[in-house]
């Protein structure tokens, strides 16, 4: 035993050194960067706004290049799901469409020489493209790299869209060129803060608007006054291949299986909501003669007790495959997103057969499909959805796999990106 919280502490405290030692790494590496766009006109007067407000002034200028370059603050192998994902699907279709090479600027990480060529090899692997030229850019190098006036720019998070707006005002870049991917409505990442206010300014910037759903997209349109073409909204990227699978192979059990997206670290998936919704419907079921098994996916967490000796079993972070093959023994998908973010369990296990149950959010979640359960973020409200949805899923066959309601949701993906990125496609 003592050996093993010898060993326990060991690995603890070379994960502190070693996280340490990166933030120190990444200090010294936005110091530089701050230092290299001090030299640009007018940059002195954003800095200080936020840490990677400089990163795009910080790069060299050469006219001569042209590429599409996507800003992401981090990408670690193995870490790369939905909003990521749909990122990087869309830089590399974007590239291959405009014959342009690829380069991804990491603008809140600092990465080694064979980092770089692992996240090469993994941005090629999601691309599906072998012959897609890459580049990989920490940010200890953007004091490095040059831009050319006629790059091509993608913003994917806030953080990277006010880099570049601060850019566009210096007179780096033209906003003309950039495409902004929203995933989500961010100022609400934040409370009343600088954080939540630049967010917001961000969707003033003139850059062009790509949507994922339009639910978002009307959400967003109204909350800014931003008018967004339909053409430029898409609907979510899941996984169709793997999500059949899921339907293929779910078969009925004695207890009602629920997976429960449980990330307590992030305040819009709801957490403790969702566990006393979970505690509610299980006594109420549980008073009807019906069990429920409940599991726990998207971030560790000790497990949690419901009630008569049932837990909260907790998953963790599933990789990819895992997460597709627990989906197809599950009934009901329960997951909150308190953002209008376009949550992907919900459709994924509609997709799949299951049924899901979810907050609404400012009607953006209504009458998506008919499996599709939404209602008031509240304990209460959201309990009497998931035991309505248990007792269906109980008493209707298991459904066949479906996709076709994802086109009320917009264009697909590569309908979009043409459409959006044909200006900037050359002869």
């Amino acid at each position: 035993m003592a050996k093993n919280v010898t060993a326990l502490m060991d690995r603890g405290l070379r994960a502190t050194g070693k996280k340490l030692k990166e933030r120190a790494l990444l200090q010294r590496a936005l110091k530089d960067v701050n230092e290299a766009a001090g030299a640009i006109d007018g940059a002195s007067l954003y800095a200080g706004l936020h840490k990677n407000a400089m990163a795009v002034l910080a790069m060299k200028r050469d006219d001569t290049s042209s590429r599409l370059n996507v800003l992401v603050p981090r990408l670690e192998p193995g870490k790369v799901f939905a909003g990521l994902r749909t990122a990087l699907d869309v830089a590399a279709a974007a590239a291959v469409f405009m014959r342009l090479p690829l380069r991804v600027l990491c603008i809140d990480q600092v990465l080694t020489e064979t980092e770089k060529q692992t996240l090469v090899a993994s941005v090629r692997q999601l691309a599906g493209k072998s012959d897609l030229t890459i580049e990989i850019v920490g940010a200890n190098e953007l004091p490095l790299v040059s831009q050319g006036r006629d790059d091509i720019w993608l913003a994917t998070y806030w953080t990277t869209a006010f880099a570049l707006s601060v850019a566009a005002k210096c007179d780096v870049i033209r906003a003309e060129q950039v495409v902004y991917l929203i995933q989500d409505y961010e100022p609400g990442f934040f409370a009343w803060s600088t954080e939540s206010a630049l967010a917001e300014s961000t969707y003033d910037s003139g850059f062009i608007p790509m949507v994922n759903s339009r639910p978002l997209a009307a959400y967003v349109g109204r909350a800014r006054d931003l008018r967004i073409d339909a053409e430029h909204i898409f609907f979510p990227r899941i996984d169709l291949q793997l999500l059949q699978r899921a339907a293929e192979s779910r078969v009925r059990s004695d207890a009602s299986r629920i997976l429960f997206y449980g990330r307590p670290s992030k305040p819009r998936n709801g957490f403790d909501i969702g566990v006393a919704a979970l505690r509610i419907a299980r006594r109420t079921l549980a008073s009807e003669g019906i069990d429920i098994a409940v599991v726990s996916a998207g971030e560790a967490h000790p497990n949690i007790a419901l009630d008569d000796g049932r837990e909260i079993t907790s998953l963790g972070t599933l990789p990819w495959d895992d997460y597709f093959s627990t989906l197809g023994r599950t009934d009901v998908v329960f997951s909150l997103q308190l953002s209008p973010h376009p949550s992907h369990p919900p459709l994924d296990a509609v997709a799949s057969g299951a049924y899901a149950v979810i907050n609404d959010v400012a009607g953006t979640r209504s009458g998506i499909h008919e499996r599709l359960l939404a209602g008031p973020a509240s304990p209460d409200a959201l309990a009497a959805i998931l035991c309505d949805a248990v007792r269906r899923s109980r008493v209707s066959p298991p459904a066949s796999f479906e996709a076709d309601f994802l086109a009320k949701l917009g264009n697909s993906l590569e309908q979009t990106v043409e459409v959006v990125f044909s200006r900037y496609r050359r002869p």
